[in-house]
């Protein structure tokens, strides 16, 4: 009777155990596009499922069968063991990244000023829940204003409004004493500079995270808006990195107004949650997804009363849901002046050169993909899409639309592409560098590649079309 019960236990432990890894490893966002594009992450998946879960289910089965083989026992029991183990390192996972103090940053929110600048927020995140205040002034006419958190929390978004061009400020942290830093906003309603780096993978050892803030620091103190795209951390799901990553770039974002978008790296193994706690001005995802549009990662930026920013969160391309992703276009570019410039921003690029990896070309995306953007580009006037995901910098044109690639910073470098990209112009796929826009004015912009240390490697100069 004991031993019944025993392999009756056993039995509905290791279906429990079974039923909990699945559940919770394809909850995990793009888990499907991961095992798509990744041919390894697939086997990996499929060993652990055949391996440690439904092996010792089949042989407890026969074990009670067949009692005389005893071997069967030690088998089953190490095996149960196995996936004791993984089970309890993902519960550990996420419960030991604790949250730690990150100094501030100045991030770009999707409202708008009453002078046509959208409004900044100073974040930051504290261990425990607690009020914080912040002195903010305008260095032009000196006027101060005091602004405070409604109630203990950990999450601080402090949000200035209605910023004038041409103007200084300053602000800091009164509970903690950080310097005060000090940014400037557009000179002109029709002329900015906006710089675009991605794939800094903080926390790779092949990365050379001096490159990274090397980078930072020229945009810091050149360009009006900061653009990343993607791919900040190498594990996602290792709070840690990104923490470092704001601790340690702190003097260069705490000055320029930045977005950060969503990579695949970010997103791995449940890492969304972190990147959203430390890199917007969202309180959590909850308010994310009760205010995004269509319960995605869409955003739409006023950078100035001439120039937008539509934000995509495309960390795959092919193999992924895309559907809100185009309702989002669907719904705010045609509201978008003709006569603007207009920035689409994500972590997968539509076009691209690229090498051959896990028997696909990490390339152009499949037409059936590419197509349905590519039209709604071109018909809603699009100038420029951003991207990053390849390690290179890169330019194409394709009807119009200018495809950036920056995602040569400081990670490891592409391997020679094997494969060119429809409408490529130029590449580099050894060069550490990032993009900049500069919008001359309504009808003028250049588009320059530069090195690590802010020197030309390309420009290019693009009429409004």
């Amino acid at each position: 009777m004991i031993k019944k019960y025993g392999v009756i236990l056993s039995i509905f432990l290791a279906v429990l155990s079974f039923v909990f890894f699945v559940c919770y490893f394809l909850s995990f966002k793009e888990i499907g596009s991961m095992m798509y594009w990744i041919f390894p992450i697939k086997l990996i998946f499929i060993f652990i499922l055949i391996v440690i879960y439904a092996l010792p289910i089949v042989l407890l089965f026969i074990f009670n069968k067949n009692r005389h083989k005893k071997y069967l026992k030690k088998i089953i029991f190490i095996l149960m063991i196995i996936g004791f183990i993984i089970n309890m390192s993902i519960i550990y996972i996420l419960v030991s990244n604790q949250a730690n103090l990150t100094k501030p940053i100045l991030l770009i929110s999707d409202e708008v000023g009453i002078n046509g600048i959208s409004n900044l927020a100073i974040v930051l995140y504290t261990p425990k829940a607690m009020v914080l205040s912040l002195n903010f002034t305008n260095l032009n006419s000196n006027e101060s204003a005091i602004l405070y958190d409604k109630s203990p929390i950990r999450k601080h978004i402090f949000t200035i409004k209605d910023l004038m061009y041409n103007t200084s400020y300053s602000y800091y942290i009164i509970n903690y004493s950080y310097e005060s830093e000090v940014f400037r906003t557009p000179t002109s309603n029709t002329s900015l500079k906006i710089s675009f780096s991605s794939d800094f993978h903080f926390g790779d050892k092949n990365t050379n995270a001096e490159t990274d803030l090397n980078i930072l620091r020229y945009i810091s103190h050149n360009s009006n808006f900061f653009i990343f795209g993607g791919d900040l951390t190498d594990w996602g799901f290792v709070s840690s990195n990104l923490i470092n990553y704001i601790n340690s770039a702190s003097d260069s974002i705490s000055k320029v107004p930045s977005v950060y978008i969503m990579g695949n790296h970010d997103s791995m193994f449940g890492g969304e949650n972190y990147f959203y706690r430390y890199l917007t001005v969202y309180k959590n995802l909850k308010e994310i997804k009760n205010k995004k549009l269509y319960a995605e990662y869409c955003d739409h930026y006023k950078l100035n009363n001439f120039t937008d920013l539509i934000t995509l969160d495309l960390e795959w391309g092919k193999g992924e849901n895309f559907d809100n992703q185009l309702k989002c276009l669907d719904s705010v570019l045609p509201n978008i002046s003709k006569d603007d410039w207009v920035i689409v921003a994500t972590h997968s690029f539509f076009y691209s050169s690229g090498s051959k990896l896990f028997n696909k070309y990490w390339a152009d995306q499949d037409s059936s993909f590419t197509s349905l953007f590519q039209s709604r580009f071109v018909n809603n006037g699009v100038d420029f899409v951003l991207s990053g995901h390849n390690h290179q910098l890169e330019i194409l044109d394709n009807s119009g639309v200018n495809y950036i690639i920056a995602g040569g910073s400081g990670s490891k470098k592409e391997d020679a592409p094997q494969k060119s990209g429809l409408g490529s112009e130029w590449i580099s796929y050894t060069e550490s560098g990032f993009v900049d826009l500069d919008i001359v004015n309504e009808s003028s912009a250049v588009i320059t590649f530069r090195d690590s240390n802010g020197n030309e490697l390309y420009n290019k100069t693009v009429v409004n079309h």
